[in-house]
């Protein structure tokens, strides 16, 4: 089965070419069909006046047989966690920003795990001919009364307990990718946690 390169989306911004070639070849022989649920993580380095809402961090999955172009696509929430003990991650701590770390959240994990079942089977009965492809979407937004300032955003996952994070995106700049307006339009206020 081939799996796609993990594309990361941030603001619905596309940044798979952001990829470090480092982490491209250490997730040449992952296996989204064999990873537990419960044990991924995936971690965003955002400004310290941007923050991560509930429900806007989501993973995504798909599935299609070639021939018979039978498709499955599932989209499951990302719930914040605690920043677990991690090298990379204490590597990436930067002055003026935070790292938020999220897993899947356990009312999704029994859907991911059905996911991986189809495509197992599907595997079995179409050895070559089936393709998936998993995704990850990030939507940061600002604090209130907080400036747009500058919007660099990493990103980085961990695809089992005994692994450490890997980079996705690297300081993706999000003010080179929109004009004042257009990352106002894109950028919402932080809702109210109280």
């Amino acid at each position: 089965m081939r799996f796609l390169a993990i594309a990361l989306s941030l603001f619905a911004l596309s940044a798979c070419t952001s990829m470090p070639l480092s982490t491209m070849w250490q997730m040449r022989n992952a296996d989204p069909l064999s990873m537990d649920p419960a044990e991924i993580r995936v971690a965003a380095r955002v400004p310290e006046h941007y923050n991560i809402a509930p429900g806007q961090a989501t993973m995504s999955l798909s599935v299609e047989r070639d021939r018979t172009k039978e498709r499955v696509a599932e989209e499951f929430t990302l719930a914040q966690t605690d920043i677990i003990d991690s090298p990379r991650l204490e590597k990436e701590q930067k002055d003026g920003h935070r790292i938020l770390t999220f897993w899947i959240a356990e009312k999704d994990r029994g859907r991911v795990r059905q996911f991986q079942n189809t495509a197992k089977r599907w595997k079995t009965e179409t050895p070559g001919e089936v393709r998936g492809e998993m995704s990850l979407t990030v939507q940061p937004c600002l604090e209130e009364g907080k400036p747009l300032g500058q919007v660099r955003v990493s990103s980085y996952i961990q695809m089992q307990s005994d692994a450490d994070f890997m980079v996705l995106t690297k300081d993706l700049d999000l003010t080179r990718q929109y004009d004042v307006d257009g990352l106002t339009r894109e950028v919402k206020t932080c809702p109210d946690a109280s």
